[in-house]
This record gives structure tokens, sequence and C-alpha cells, in this order.
């Protein structure tokens, strides 16, 4: 596969990651959550408006300190064993079939009008994250 189509397409996935309303909740995300809340309700129930506070603070940093497992999308990307990048570059290049551009920029701007075709893209990735994990 082009080298230059594979960069174009993993900052594609970048750009399609970093939209607000198109992050997936990852199980490791959800419970570092529980444990931050937690500690924060604890806190509160026995040091009232402050305890609230100094909870949620400690219950941040234990789950940061224990979550390891945790990592952004780009990261994932790099770490990505490149066999299955290449399945997940392959199967964005099935989802754009036979779509030519001229510069990443057009790209990426191409697949964030085009609803349907952004929304193949990001549960493709969804995917084949969720099966990371």
């Amino acid at each position: 596969m082009d080298d230059k189509i594979k960069k174009d397409l993993q900052q594609l996935l970048d750009k399609l990651w970093s939209e607000p309303d198109l992050k997936v909740t990852m199980k490791n995300s959800v419970k570092g959550g529980i444990k931050t809340g937690g500690c924060a309700v604890v806190g509160g129930l026995v040091g009232g408006p402050p305890g609230f506070a100094v909870g949620a603070a400690i219950g941040g940093i234990y789950s940061w300190k224990t979550s390891d497992d945790f990592k952004p999308l780009p990261q994932i990307l790099r770490e990505m064993p490149p066999a299955q990048l290449d399945e997940l570059i392959k199967s964005v290049m099935v989802i754009l079939g036979h779509l030519k551009w001229e510069t990443v920029e057009g790209l990426i701007d191409y697949v964030m009008k085009d609803i349907p075709l952004k929304k193949a893209i990001t549960d493709e990735l969804k995917h084949r994250v969720k099966t990371l994990n």
C-alpha cells in the first residue's frame, strides 16, 4: 500500500476521533470516571464540600495511576501491529470506494461534509479500536 495513502488515512482517522461528538467511550475511561466519582462522593459524605473536592482530586489521581491501559487514538494507531493497521486502512479504503484526493486536507474536508461517509468510517474505526481492548 502506498505510504502517502496510509499517512493520509491515519490523519483522517485522527481528525475523526478528535470530533467531540464522535469520541468513543472506552471501557477504561468509564472505569476511571467511576473511581473518581466514587472517591468524590465518599469525600463529600465525610468532609462536605471541601471533602468532595479533595475526594475528586484523590480519585482522579488514583484513576490516572491505575489506568495504564487507556491510550489516545493516535498512540493506538502508532502502536497497532502493522497487519492490523493495514486491515484498518484497507477497510477504510473500501468505505471510501474509488474516491481520489489531491491533498489530505481535501480528503478530510470531503469526509467531514459527507455525513453518511463520515459515520461509516467512524463506525469502522470504533469497531476496530474496541476489538483491541
